[in-house]
């Protein structure tokens, strides 16, 4: 075998290990970015979300209360500490999704960079 056909050769094996870590890092990178779209959407979705259920209309002035009245307004009272607990709950519970999927990007990051390190 000539040197140059071991060279060619080592050539060939050198292109396909780094065909096979290129297209490693392709799929590295899909699967981080997939994973900070879900956190970035979890995030704003939950902002969306919170702001839309706790933001209040304007107030109107107030007229001379009236027995009925008070009657709707306690209702509208319940009605809106029922729609804050809903909004806490889903926010909680979309931030929490959003935490899980950012340890779980941290932890695949971090085992990533020590396998490169070692």
């Amino acid at each position: 075998m000539s040197k140059k056909s071991a060279l060619e050769e080592l050539t060939r094996k050198q292109e396909i290990d780094l065909r096979e870590e290129l297209e490693l890092v392709a799929e590295k990178g899909k699967s981080v970015l997939s994973n900070t779209f879900l956190v970035v959407g979890g995030l704003a979705l939950t902002y969306m979300i919170f702001k839309a259920l706790t933001s209040e209309e304007p107030k109107k002035k107030k007229n001379i209360v009236t027995s009925d009245k008070t009657k709707s307004d306690q209702s509208g009272t319940k009605f809106s500490h029922i729609v804050e607990s809903l909004a806490e709950g889903a926010s909680l519970f979309l931030l929490g999704m959003a935490k899980e999927k950012l340890a779980e990007y941290l932890n695949v990051r971090d085992e990533s960079s020590e396998g490169n390190k070692a």
